[in-house]
């Protein structure tokens, strides 16, 4: 009886912790679902991007990649925007605090420096309690548990026609137009109606190893508890 009753809470907890999954961020696999408020302080639907390709990258004034990123934005604006390219900038002081400024002053630098503006929004945390929840969305969509935190300044997701998001890269790591993958989403239509959203998307490599991982250590303390119940 004391087996069979360690054998139920086993699986009553097992059970908890395979469903505990409250993050509603990627219920339906797409970003126009979530809003955002933009540099003005007005809410933005995430919808203006529907049929648009979108670079998300989360911004500072005083990093060593500032100048190379914005300019690299700015050639990429140039050559794409006509085709849907878009660049949604997230101001963020969690790196080094490299983003002190208020909105304004993050503007005003952005407009003087560069002559281009991109899609530029409130300041935000990207890590942490305090995630922005369409961060939350980016870096589950495209990251393990394990490794989703942002590390630091730059980094990029670009999302596609159908709102996915179909690419992740580094900070030091160039949105290169000879990108592949960027180039391959810049340049083709998407083939989802306007309006139609899709929920289906792919699990990342590691949540599978993880799931086996579990899925081998909870079968192996299940085969020692039925050993115990029968002694």
């Amino acid at each position: 009886m004391k087996g069979q009753s360690l054998l139920l809470n086993f699986l009553f907890l097992l059970s908890g912790f395979l469903c505990d999954d409250n993050d509603e961020s990627g219920q339906h696999g797409t970003i126009y679902q979530f809003q955002a408020e933009n540099i003005e302080e007005k809410i933005v639907s995430m919808e203006k991007y529907r049929d648009k390709v979108v670079i998300f990258t989360n911004v500072a004034s005083y990093c060593g990649y500032t100048d190379s990123n914005y300019n690299a934005f700015k050639e990429l604006d140039r050559l794409y925007r006509e085709k849907g390219l878009r660049v949604a900038a997230f101001p963020c002081n969690q790196f080094g605090k490299q983003e002190p400024e208020s909105n304004t002053n993050i503007l005003d630098f952005v407009k003087s420096s560069y002559t281009y503006t991109p899609d530029m929004y409130s300041k935000i945390e990207v890590n942490g309690p305090k995630t922005h929840p369409l961060w939350k969305f980016l870096k589950k969509e495209r990251g393990s548990s394990l490794a989703a935190d942002i590390p630091w300044n730059f980094s990029k997701f670009l999302v596609d026609r159908n709102g996915h998001v179909v690419a992740r890269m580094a900070p030091k790591q160039r949105m290169a137009v000879a990108n592949k993958q960027f180039s391959k989403n810049v340049t083709q239509r998407g083939n989802v109606p306007k309006g139609n959203k899709t929920t289906e998307s792919k699990l990342p490599t590691s949540q599978w190893l993880i799931g086996l991982f579990i899925f081998v250590v909870c079968g192996s303390a299940i085969f020692e508890v039925i050993r115990y119940i029968k002694a």
